[in-house]
């Protein structure tokens, strides 16, 4: 495949030729010289440079923070006695991790081998975002070169949406493995089919899509959009039949498992957040926190109160300078994909990811509005991709006059993002603001109150989180009827005397114009609550 050289864009480092027509020493399998031999060196120690950050930023502050309320849904999800125990429970949960049930399966078998502490839960995260890491750094050196691809390695080895999710007992980091690794094996099958019909390529792409369906049912959006994109460039219909056919058949046996679930026939039933908003609201979320991290602008959690729309103003600067970069970057990379300098091949892949980004964007847009799930930044991982191989190209333009002004903005726009990043994984590690679901610091605060005639109740969230930081007291009260709240307490509590009840973001569960006070007035007195990070504990005494 023609690629641009590994010193710098295609067509910058050809040899020169004299009269004769014959190339230099250099050209002609003489040693390389001292300076591109000190370039090599240097680009080496560059890549080692960006691996090292990349990690140092995946471990830092592993273990600092609680797990947070999806990380208890992991907990869940993987504690089966065995495999097949937990393939059964994934496969009858109306949770909504029911369709994602490859990473609770290998966390399963993870677990059996490094324990569940809180380092062992999150560090494979962190093994599966540097293998993500590697295969995206991989494929833009296939296809752009060296430079491009050392560009590109930084700018996910900085990138908060990955270091974030590569922090966290959560599906995402292995989501962006396999949708790379998906990604390279298609560039690898669009290179050679163009000389036999089923490559040796084209075979571990369908297997590896079978394997990316039981990743999650989003790989399969990140497919469509990348066979769209595909159809478009190719524009080749048998050849693309050959290609993507064989992918619906090895989805099949997914497809089957999805079906299990009893909110198959109705995706709204599924027990994931819904979302209680503008759907363009998600959608511009989705670029902004896959950009910049969703710890750049405003705390997530203070935008759910009454004043998040003055709150988002407060941070007006910062914002509208992360659009403008954004914006800015975009544009560079459209035209220079048009008249930039590429060749032939990397503008034919450039157009195709292209098109696969804007087409897996709309049917992303589409997916929630039909399943009405509340979108976030995670759910469109698949963006991430092809968007952090194309924005290098903001610095690949024309020979023409205006090149040393593309290349300027280019530039400026890659620093802007990159420093955006830098500034959102500041907020991330040191920023209590930024902190999410505290069950650690809930159940060290039960567990310090002694009061005997006190009992605790659970009211949204996940006890296992509780059990899971030493706090086996606490009653489960999650699903009890909110319409006869203070009735059911007093119920579930023998009618203790004291009464303290532990709410986990109330405002996605809560769906009462009443406070949680006022539904207990009748049978209890308010005396006071308590903060945590996403949590609101409330105390009463019984009348």
């Amino acid at each position: 495949m023609t690629r641009e050289g590994d010193n710098g864009p295609r067509g910058q480092d050809a040899p020169c030729y004299d009269a004769a027509g014959m190339a230099p020493p250099s050209a002609q399998g003489s040693p390389p010289s001292t300076s591109a031999f000190t370039a090599r060196r240097l680009g080496a120690l560059a890549f080692v440079l960006v691996t090292a950050a990349a990690v140092g930023l995946r471990l830092s502050h592993l273990t600092a923070d609680s797990l947070w309320l999806d990380e208890g849904g992991s907990l869940q999800q993987s504690a089966g006695d065995n495999i097949w125990a937990t393939l059964v429970y994934l496969a009858r949960t109306t949770e909504g991790d029911h369709y994602q049930p490859l990473y609770f399966l290998l966390l399963h078998l993870w677990r059996t081998v490094a324990g569940s502490s809180v380092l062992a839960l999150r560090v494979l995260s962190v093994l599966f975002s540097l293998a993500a890491l590697a295969v995206v750094t991989i494929t833009a050196a296939r296809v752009y070169g060296r430079r491009h691809a050392l560009i590109t390695a930084m700018l996910v080895a900085l990138s908060a949406f990955f270091v974030l999710h590569a922090q966290e007992a959560r599906p995402y980091a292995l989501l962006m493995f396999v949708g790379a690794l998906l990604l390279l094996l298609f560039i690898r099958v669009r290179e050679a089919r163009l000389d036999r019909p089923y490559p040796a390529a084209a075979w571990a792409f369908w297997v590896w899509f079978g394997v990316g369906a039981f990743a999650s049912v989003t790989i399969c959006i990140m497919a469509g959009g990348l066979a769209l994109g595909d159809a478009i460039v190719a524009r080749h219909p048998r050849r693309w039949m050959r290609t993507w056919l064989p992918c619906a058949v090895a989805a099949l046996p997914a497809l089957g498992f999805y079906l299990l679930s009893s909110t198959a026939m109705d995706p709204r039933s599924a027990g994931v957040t819904q979302s209680s908003g503008p759907l363009l609201r998600n959608a511009a979320f989705a670029i902004y926190g896959i950009v910049a991290g969703t710890t750049f602008g405003p705390p997530i959690e203070q935008l759910h109160g009454s004043n998040a729309a003055g709150l988002v103003l407060d941070y007006w600067p910062s914002l509208l300078l992360l659009a403008a970069a954004t914006a800015v970057g975009l544009a560079a990379v459209i035209r220079n994909i048009g008249c930039g300098d590429l060749s032939d091949d990397e503008r034919g892949v450039s157009r195709t990811l292209l098109f696969a980004l804007l087409a897996s964007y709309v049917l992303m847009y589409v997916f929630a509005a039909a399943t009405h799930l509340n979108w976030q930044p995670r759910h469109s991982y698949f963006l991430a991709l092809p968007l952090f191989l194309l924005l290098p190209l903001t610095v690949r333009c024309g020979h023409d006059k205006r090149r040393r002004l593309c290349q300027g903005l280019g530039w400026t726009a890659l620093i802007v993002l990159a420093l955006a990043n830098v500034y959102s994984l500041g907020h991330y590690y040191w920023d209590d603001a930024y902190d999410r679901d505290d069950y650690r610091g809930v159940a060290r605060y039960v567990l310090a109150d002694d009061d005997p005639d006190q009992r605790s109740v659970l009211l949204f969230g996940y006890p296992v989180l509780l059990r899971y930081y030493g706090d086996r007291e606490t009653i489960d009260g999650t699903g009890v009827p909110t319409g006869r709240l203070a009735e059911t307490v007093r119920s579930l509590t023998d009618e203790a005397p004291r009464v303290l009840l532990l709410s986990n973001r109330e405002w996605a569960f809560w769906d009462r114009s009443e406070t949680i006070p006022e539904a207990m007035s009748a049978d209890y007195r308010f005396e006071g609550s308590v903060r945590f990070s996403y949590f609101t504990l409330y105390r009463f005494s019984l009348r």
